[in-house]
């Protein structure tokens, strides 16, 4: 049988180009490797002028990306590594290049908003983001993380379900750690109506407008100040049991100037003031309240004393809840 050399040539040809277009179609690596490009631009930066370690470090998306971090906090230092429509498993993926690397004192952290928008259910919001905690416990310990819940928008506001579960299960695993903190930032962006204020927003219904980021800033300066300069005190909910009527809690305690050693003491309303007993480490509090208290929230005040400084009294309210 004879060949055409002509025709066998052009047929190889043909195949290949064909298996080059269907190369092309396929993805490549992994999909948060579309933003090497803005990575490279931080690097870039870093170059030129690399910012001191154990700095405060802006990280998430389009979010963090917009704010003008400079100007709505001119007192502190702020490294900014928003990136573009980001989720949180992309700074995962370049979490040693855009987080590790500054080794801050503190994060602030936003992502997750992009995630349910492109299909992600609450529950994988909250499993990447043990990813990133888990990280950051291992690579920068002694680091607090200030999580900025996913924002209630005009623009998906139909996704407020499922944003606001994937929001309640970071926030139960926070009121477990002392160096994990929310930003309550939900409330102050919602109307009489419920639903998200519209100047909060710029025109596409998303980003936020300047008044927006007013309304965060405030919220965060509170938590900077406290959690860079001052001491931090955090409760979970108490756990009543059976029908003693008796209730305990582990209270948490951080401070970034000292390690102790402290006292504390604690009341609920005006009660008298009980001490507590350190729980197997300085940072690591509980009591064992022994009258009956009714289920339900109440307002428990927890008072610090450190050996060197001035007494601070944190006040917070409480839910107590069945065993």
């Amino acid at each position: 049988m004879k060949i055409n050399l002509s025709t066998m040539v052009l047929s190889i040809g043909l195949f290949l180009i064909g298996e080059s277009y269907l190369a092309a179609q396929q993805p490549s690596g992994n999909p948060a490797e579309r933003w090497e490009k803005a990575i490279q631009k931080f690097e870039t930066k870093d170059t030129k002028q690399m910012p001191e370690l154990g700095q405060t470090l802006f990280v998430g998306s389009s979010s963090i990306r917009f704010w003008n971090t400079d100007r709505s906090f001119p007192r502190t230092t702020i490294i900014n590594r928003g990136f573009g429509g980001s989720q949180i498993s992309d700074v995962n993926y370049f979490f040693d290049r855009v987080v590790a690397k500054y080794q801050p004192s503190v994060i602030v952290f936003y992502a997750g908003d992009n995630d349910i928008a492109n299909g992600k259910t609450a529950k994988s919001v909250f499993s990447d983001f043990m990813v990133f905690w888990k990280q950051v416990q291992q690579k920068i310990p002694g680091c607090t993380v200030i999580y900025i819940p996913i924002k209630p928008s005009l623009s998906r506001w139909k996704m407020w379900p499922e944003m606001e579960a994937a929001n309640q299960e970071i926030s139960r695993f926070a009121k477990r750690q002392y160096n994990l903190r929310v930003a309550k930032i939900v409330k102050p962006m919602l109307g009489s109506n419920g639903q998200p204020k519209p100047d909060l927003f710029v025109q596409d219904g998303l980003h936020l407008s300047r008044q927006g980021y007013q309304v965060w800033t405030q919220v965060l300066e509170k938590l900077l100040k406290e959690t860079s300069e001052g001491m931090v005190v955090d409760a979970p909910d108490i756990t009543r049991h059976g029908e003693t009527g008796n209730v305990w809690a582990n209270v948490l305690v951080t401070d970034a100037e000292k390690d102790g050693p402290w006292r504390l003491e604690y009341r609920f309303g005006e009660q008298p003031w009980r001490s507590m007993e350190n729980d197997q480490g300085d940072r690591r509090w509980k009591f064992r309240y022994p009258e009956e208290l009714a289920y339900g929230e109440h307002e428990l005040q927890i008072r610090l004393s450190p050996t060197v400084g001035s007494r601070q009294t944190t006040t917070r309210a409480v839910k107590v809840i069945e065993e």
